[in-house]
Order: C-alpha cells, then structure tokens, then sequence
C-alpha cells in the first residue's frame, strides 16, 4: 500500500509541473487549475455494530482539474467560483475487510464571503467504487456497504495560500460512501478527513474582473412545479429482492435572492418495500403508501440547483422510520419548463432510496 501512495503521489507531482511550467512563461492568469490534496482522518462508527470495521487511521489522495466559469448566474453571484471534476484515492484504515475506495465527481466551489482571506467552501457528488462490499461467505463482516458501485458525496471547507501562480491549500472535508439501500447492508462509509496540498494555475478572481464581464441580475420568480420519480431498494440480507418506488411532489418554489429559493409542497409515496417488511405480499396494500408534506431550499447556480427538503409525514401505516423524512438532490431546468432531477430520500442519515426523474414548471410569474 505504501508502495501506491509513492507512486501516486510522485506522478502527480510530476505531472503538475505541465501546467506550472505553462504558467512560468509570463501568462498572468489562466483559466484552469490543476491540484492535488493528501488528507489523514478516521471513519466513524455511527452505529454500534460497525466498531469492529475501525481499525487504524484513514489516508486519502485526491487529484482535482477545475476552471472559471464562463461569465453569467454562477460567476457573477458566487464569491471567486469554480467548477471541476476530482478523482479520489482512500483508504479507509481496515484493508482486509473494506479494502481500497475510489471515487470520480464534479464539484463546485466558492468563498463564503467576498473578503481576500475568506475560507472556500467546495461540495460535490459521483461515482465511487468499494474494493470489498459485503459477502455472505467470503466477508460477512463488512456490515457497511453491500455493493461495489455507490455513490460518493464530499464536503469541504479550506483555504488557500497563493504565491503568485502556485498555492497551499489546508481545509477539513468528509466524503461519505452509500447505495442508499439499492444493495443491502447499507449503513455507509463516513471519513472525516483534514487535508493539505498545492495547486498551480491562478485562476481570475472577483478581484480582477471588470464589470464589464459580469452579467445583469437574474429575474426572482415563483412557480409551480410538479415532479415524478422512480427508485429500488432492498429491504435486508435475508430479503434481496428489489423494490421499485415511485413518488409525486408539487411544490411551490419562490426566489428570494440570487443564489436561494424557497419551496414549499406535498409528497405522495408508493414503496411496496414497506408492506413487506410488515408480512403483507399485496402491492396496492395501504401500508405501501405515504402522504407528506414539506418545506425546503434551493441553492441555485445557473439552470441548476442542489435542493434540501424536510418532511413530515400526515399518513403513514409504516412506522418504523418515525414520522419526519428529509430529501436532497440536484436539479436542471430548461427553457421550456421541463426539469430533471436526481435525489435522495432519507430519514437523517439513513438513507431509504435513490430516485431519478423528471419535472415541470406549470406557471412562471416574473417579478
């Protein structure tokens, strides 16, 4: 293992003096960034019955390729924004049961405030892939993930040290692993992680910019929407059938400033998983149903959003999540009212199902 991390870690510092040897010929900006991180951290056991998968300290390398944003919404009212596409390298501290992690994913990034020195805040969502899921003959122990596929999910706060077109960068992150029960178990992988590492290229900043790059204010609106979205899920190890789900959402969505909305809706659910779980085989049984509603926010970044929902459920025969749900997701909205929409419904951090589908804005008021 220590073999791979030097051989990593030396082609990436190799490769990066491409683009620093690019910057060194008197370009003064440019309009990408090539960065590297190593990160040390620890994986938590959020329930009890995963002590046993903690068996040393986490280690992490990550390359990340980002760019300016062309001028409009995003880079005109986001402070110093980029976005780009990251490629992670973990270790989650038990090789023998968990193995290796990887992950490749798109990610946004942004100061918190418009000040030199203000902390970055970065979040982004793909593609990972867990060397040694759950096996029933060959590594039972591994409660956590139950799939080679899944889903990565990574937050981070940091801040950068420039000297001229080279930086450091020292932040805190925690990148999160799950198939949000697609494949059982499903208690997810957690890692903590802080970090260091460099970057070269000098990407322009709000600093820089004259006005004349910056695009006029977006209109705020309401409007009305309506969405339908399908998943599966697998309920346990001993019941590895796939359920599919399906759901209906109306929400009433209103901009409030150029980054946030607010939302505001009803949610109807169908989950046969659930009538299983209580010994009923029939699919339109009143325990495969739920109605809730809901209010939420919307970040917005261009035609897209990344969106939180809490909810409270009015009926609901299954108990056994309790009565309040949370979704979140992201979202594209085109020209012509149509939307897509990929999303997570959980109950805090137990994730229920992955979901995928497609929107509609009925009305649009301008104001």
């Amino acid at each position: 293992m220590l073999n791979f991390h030097r051989k990593l870690t030396l082609i990436l510092f190799l490769g990066m003096l491409i683009p620093f040897a690019h910057e060194s010929m008197g370009q003064q900006y440019s309009n990408n960034r090539f960065g590297a991180t190593l990160g040390y951290g620890f994986m938590i056991a959020h329930r009890a019955n995963m002590r046993h998968l903690i068996q040393g300290h986490t280690t992490s390398l990550e390359l990340q390729y980002t760019i300016k944003p062309k001028p409009g919404h995003l880079a005109t009212y986001y402070n110093n924004p980029s976005i780009g596409i990251q490629l992670g390298y973990y270790n989650p501290g038990n090789q023998e049961q968990i193995g290796t992690c990887m992950g490749v994913f798109p990610s946004l990034r942004f100061q918190l405030w418009n000040r030199k020195y203000a902390p970055f805040f970065q979040f982004g969502a793909g593609m990972g892939w867990v060397e040694k899921p759950f096996d029933q003959l060959t590594n039972y122990q591994n409660i956590a993930i139950g799939s080679h596929i899944n889903s990565i999910v990574q937050f981070r706060i940091e801040n950068n040290f420039q000297w001229d077109r080279a930086s450091v960068k020292v932040g805190i992150g925690f990148t999160h692993f799950s198939n949000a029960a697609f494949s059982a178990p499903n208690l997810g992988i957690n890692l903590p992680t802080l970090y260091t590492g460099l970057a070269f290229g000098k990407i322009r900043s709000q600093y820089d910019l004259d006005e004349t790059e910056k695009s006029e204010e977006p209109s705020r609106n309401q409007r009305h929407e309506l969405f339908y979205g399908m998943g599966a899920r697998e309920i346990s190890l001993h019941n590895p059938k796939k359920y599919l789900t399906g759901s209906l959402n109306y929400q009433y969505f209103r901009q409030f400033s150029n980054v946030f909305a607010w939302t505001a809706g009803t949610d109807l659910f169908f989950n046969p998983s659930l009538g299983a779980e209580l010994n009923s085989s029939k699919l339109l049984d009143k325990a495969n149903f739920q109605w809730g509603v809901c209010i939420g926010t919307e970040l917005l970044f261009n035609s897209s959003s990344i969106y939180l929902q809490q909810g409270l459920y009015v009926l609901s025969p299954f108990k056994g999540n309790g009565s309040a749900y949370n979704r979140l997701g992201y979202r594209r909205r085109f020209q012509n009212g149509w939307i897509i929409n990929f999303g997570l419904k959980t109950h805090l951090a137990v994730a229920e199902y992955f979901e995928i589908g497609i929107g509609y804005s009925f009305k649009q008021k301008i104001e």
